[in-house]
């Protein structure tokens, strides 16, 4: 790997390749921290299609840091291109900042975290990046309950049925069960569209040991045009966990944060926590990872994600809204 590394580092120009590092943080992508005689370093992979989304990562990034947001933007090869193809693999490259990543935090964390995301949405809120994004999508109940299906068959066919298997099996059942009585539930659309991060979440926030600032804001792949209330509602649902209600306090505090730099109505976030969790139930994500792609780290999600199912059952409306107004 380290040469793989060293022609990375002539390709974008960043000199001798000194010290490197395999990240073990994050679940789906193999990255690196290198050091070179210019300075640190993030190497990250680019899985199979997202090559064909970098350049509009790239302009996301640099059009979000324009507004004076610590967006952790790409950096150019020498011949101003986006990623270096190696072998079967690609990757782009990052200036790498230091961070404090123990992942423990408090309420005014959680406050500035609201209020990051607010100025996110606020870049956008009068105009929309010229560029092309991808709009936010809503699953087909029906394309979803097929694929559910199928994949349910496949499992219980399995000569070498595992717990794995299992969990998913029960995940799956879950997920039929709940979504069949549900409607196709299009209402998050009567909102104005806003450019979304796509996965605004504490593994992608980095936070400054010193002084707890948010100095940097990375992985914007799964950017998109969509609902602000929705991108807060799946933040929240990975920002905090949900399965203990001890933690519900969080939300206060994220959205006293956010309501700090753009107000959001009770009713407008409501509907942003349905749709979020109707797109749960709708999910067949991390089955596709798992069965189809062979990423096996998948499996890391199927429990949460069996719980906010779930979740969407019970009065959930009721639990949280003393905590969102």
């Amino acid at each position: 790997m380290q040469e793989i590394l060293q022609k990375i580092c002539n390709e974008f120009g960043l000199g001798f390749l000194k010290f490197s590092e395999q990240i073990e943080e994050g679940v789906l992508n193999v990255n690196y921290k290198i050091e070179t005689e210019k300075g640190k370093f993030f190497i990250k992979t680019v899985r199979g299609k997202k090559q064909d989304s970098i350049e509009t990562i790239y302009k996301t990034e640099n059009y979000v840091k324009s507004f004076d947001i610590p967006v952790v933007a790409m950096l150019l090869t020498k011949d101003n291109n986006y990623f270096v193809k190696l072998e079967d693999k690609s990757f782009c490259a990052y200036d790498f900042i230091e961070s404090d990543r123990c992942h423990e935090y408090s309420e005014q964390d959680y406050s500035r975290m609201g209020e990051m995301l607010a100025r996110i949405h606020l870049a956008s809120k009068e105009k929309l990046p010229s560029f092309e994004v991808r709009l936010i999508k809503n699953p087909s109940k029906k394309e979803v309950l097929l694929a559910l299906e199928s994949f349910k068959q496949k499992i219980e066919l399995k000569k070498d049925f595992d717990e794995i298997d299992k969990n998913f099996l029960e995940s799956i059942n879950l997920k039929i069960q709940t979504l069949k009585p549900l409607g196709e539930n299009d209402n998050i659309y009567s909102h104005k569209d806003h450019l979304l991060h796509g996965d605004y979440q504490t593994g992608n926030l980095l936070i400054s040991k010193e002084n707890r600032e948010i100095v940097g804001i990375c992985d914007w792949e799964k950017s998109e045009l969509g609902s602000r209330a929705y991108e807060i509602a799946r933040s929240l649902l990975f920002i905090i966990d949900f399965r203990n209600e001890e933690n519900f306090k969080y939300i206060k505090n994220f959205m006293d944060g956010y309501n700090s730099v753009y107000p959001i109505s009770e009713q407008e976030l409501i509907e942003g926590f349905e749709y979020r969790l109707n797109r749960m139930v709708k999910s067949k994500w991390i089955e596709t990872m798992y069965y189809e792609n062979n990423d096996f780290r998948a499996n890391h999600f199927v429990d949460y994600e069996k719980f906010l199912v779930e979740f969407s059952a019970t009065d959930w409306k009721s639990k949280i809204k003393e905590y969102i107004k």
